[in-house]
């Protein structure tokens, strides 16, 4: 089983690894390695030290070819116990770093004051230079009581670091204030807290006690008092209660990192298609406008000349339909500026603005496209950084994608929220209306992609509210509900002078 726990953590590296490639995946990495030294020192010392039954070790190990080659591994005592110091200290050390960076609060508190940093890292250097059997007994020889002493206060140091770095989790996980972030969040805190449980085992084997077995300081290991006095049964029921919670932990990352690695996927998917459709469509673009300059000639004279008309005849039903000429003319014009617009690198100018501003700015642009009067927006008095003009289309955008949406709804409810929380500004706009369909749910952002009616509509919208909010280096994502209704949530960075 411990092989097999091996392997598992093994499978987890490779996960951190391939889903969250850059230096967010160091600290992760870094820990799960630790831990595998820990494993590997345990694996080693009870092997060679012999003191299990055969049952036990088949239990344990498994595989007596790598069982007998681990025992005439060539390495001593005061190195294994070295290789345990490493694991049981490091991995304390490392597992604080992840939770200082996963919480928004610690993580701004420490890079404002690096020194704290190096007291965290020197104070677990110093336990593992200490707690090395030859420089303990070496500082302190036969010393027992002072030797116990140093070694107890070591492991209230890393179990310190370790509850520290559960309670940082938790309190990230009760601050977020978005269901889907704090559902990712669940997942990592799930399995952070069943590493740490399995680490409580493991860590209980000490350095000093490879090396030379004090009375006053081994710890029980067996804790067959607790289990009916069958040592048996301790074993399996611990090995096997960490198999378990380490195959949990596997899939609780795969779950965990893997959103990341399917947003990235997504974003390279859009980007590939934006850049594809560009070219052509710059094409299409110019032979287009030609045509509509044409149309647009010919609309106008047929309009002066019933206007010039003295005859009192003119049919009605031909008046009607110049209008809606010039109208389906004007139409085809706003498209074709909007595919214009999505195609070309839009330049942003990030200023200042007031939040009240943002809103009654894109409530014009509302009232120009569409009329709705269950709009509601929920502000917090504050400033964000942006460039007020195009943010405000990209959010008339999705209002008005909303309010199409609740065409059918008997009380159509749109409702725009825009927060400043600790680490970002968010905006949302809210619907209850007929939801996403399942099958446009991979591509919403992808150009060309619509619901209505392709004549009128060429799925542009989101393509380019997608490129706007890029330009504000924020992002865009969405939730859309089984019974209904969808909500676009907008994430900014937040400006230092924000309330």
């Amino acid at each position: 089983m411990l092989l097999g726990i091996f392997i598992l953590f093994s499978i987890n590296i490779f996960l951190v690894c391939f889903f969250s490639k850059g230096k967010k995946s160091i600290l992760p990495v870094l820990m799960y390695l630790n831990f595998l030294v820990l494993l590997s020192g345990f694996y080693i010392y009870y092997l060679k030290t012999g003191g299990l039954l055969i049952k036990n070790q088949n239990l344990i190990f498994g595989n007596k070819a790598l069982n007998q080659y681990f025992i005439n591994l060539p390495i001593g005592y005061n190195s294994l116990s070295g290789v345990i110091a490493l694991g049981r200290l490091f991995f304390c050390l490392f597992f604080i770093l992840f939770a200082i960076q996963k919480n928004y609060n610690a993580n701004l508190f420490f890079k404002k004051r690096l020194y704290f940093y190096l007291i965290i890292i020197g104070l677990i250097v110093i336990c593992f230079i200490f707690s090395v059997p030859a420089v303990l007994t070496f500082l302190v020889p036969y010393k027992y009581r002072t030797q116990e002493f140093i070694v107890k206060t070591i492991d209230i140091i890393m179990y310190t670091y370790l509850a520290a770095g559960l309670i940082l989790h938790f309190i990230e996980y009760f601050n977020i204030h978005f269901d889907y972030i704090k559902n990712r969040q669940r997942l990592l805190v799930f399995s952070q807290i069943l590493l740490s449980i399995q680490f409580l085992f493991f860590s209980k084997l000490e350095p000093i006690t490879v090396f030379q077995n004090y009375s006053s300081i081994i710890y029980p290991s067996d804790f067959s008092p607790f289990i009916g006095g069958r040592i048996e049964n301790f074993w399996v029921l611990v090995m096997s209660f960490c198999f378990i919670s380490t195959l949990l932990n596997v899939i609780q990352n795969w779950r965990y990192y893997k959103v990341y690695y399917d947003r990235a996927k997504k974003e390279l998917t859009i980007s590939e298609k934006v850049d594809s459709a560009s070219i052509s469509s710059s094409i299409l673009i110019h032979g287009l406008k030609n045509q509509l300059l044409v149309s647009e000639v010919l609309i106008k004279s047929l309009k002066d000349q019933l206007k010039k008309s003295e005859n009192k005849d003119v049919p009605e039903e031909l008046v009607k339909t110049v209008v809606q000429l010039d109208e389906n003319q004007e139409c085809i014009q706003k498209r074709l500026d909007i595919l214009y617009k999505s195609f070309i690198q839009v330049k942003t100018k990030l200023v200042p603005t007031d939040a009240y501003s943002l809103r009654d700015t894109t409530l014009e642009k509302v009232k120009s496209k569409v009329n709705c009067p269950h709009i509601y927006w929920k502000i917090r008095k504050g400033t964000l950084l942006c460039d007020e003009n195009l943010l405000s289309e990209a959010l008339s955008n999705l209002i008005c994608n909303a309010v199409e949406a609740c065409e059918n709804v008997p009380t159509p409810i749109i409702m725009v929220k825009l927060l400043f929380l600790r680490k970002n500004t968010v905006i949302t706009v809210s619907d209850n209306g007929s939801g996403i369909p399942k099958e446009l749910k991979g591509r919403v952002f992808h150009p060309f992609t619509t619901t209505k009616n392709s004549l009128t509509n060429w799925g542009m919208g989101l393509c380019y509210s997608k490129m706007i909010i890029e330009k504000h280096i924020g992002e865009i994502s969405y939730i859309s509900n089984k019974r209904g209704g969808t909500t676009f949530i907008i994430t900014l960075s937040k400006y230092k002078g924000g309330k």
